[in-house]
């Protein structure tokens, strides 16, 4: 699988921060005309976002209706409707990111995103920069409403934001898994762990 930086623009070939190139495929006519990127769920993860976040996006730059589901047998799947050539998304991920995944101090891709109060606001782990990203986008109306989990790479789903706060024992599971996925690269954890488990101990 082809690799590019994170984002595309960045030319460093000794950059380390990598994701897959986006793969899409245009599918019916007329109509019935939509782009598939097959490969959307593993471009997200490695970019720290949810899959959901990266699709909508899309759909709101271009003006498309858009879909993401993951579907036991099926796999993931995001279509855009009509037909769109790979550069395109190529771009308008290089935007989002911009926008999402680099700290706009040491610009590396390094920010934990989080939703605190119905304000998007990231943390970086690598330099300490702590602030709001943008919350004007339309998309930011989407996050808000359906923000990350402690991971990063997911949604919080309606059952968790009904019930309020995950217990410990799953922020826990959730935080090993995403241990696991970024194992063998440099960096630190979140250093909001410990104030997520102390709340975890009040609740």
């Amino acid at each position: 699988m082809a690799m590019v930086n994170i984002p595309s623009t960045n030319s460093d070939i000794n950059y380390r921060y990598k994701m897959p190139r986006l793969a899409s495929k245009k599918e019916g006519r007329g109509n019935g005309s939509k782009t598939c990127i097959m490969n959307m769920g593993d471009v997200a993860r490695a970019i720290k976002r949810p899959p959901q976040y990266t699709t909508k996006w899309f759909g709101n730059e271009l003006g498309a209706q858009c879909t993401y589901t993951f579907k036991e047998g099926e796999g993931e799947r995001a279509i855009v409707n009509g037909h769109h050539d790979p550069h395109v998304f190529q771009e308008l991920l290089d935007k989002f990111i911009d926008k999402y995944v680099l700290c706009q101090n040491c610009h590396l891709p390094e920010i934990n995103m989080h939703v605190k109060k119905g304000m998007i606001t990231a943390k970086c782990a690598a330099c300490g920069w702590a602030g709001d990203l943008d919350n004007a986008h339309r998309l930011a109306a989407f996050i808000t409403k359906n923000p990350p989990d402690v991971t990063g790479l997911n949604i919080v789903t309606a059952a968790e934001t009904a019930g309020g706060k995950m217990d410990k024992k799953a922020r826990r599971e959730m935080k090993a898994k995403a241990r696991e996925e970024n194992k063998g690269k440099d960096g630190e954890e979140d250093e909001d762990d410990d104030d997520d488990d102390e709340d975890d101990e009040k609740a």
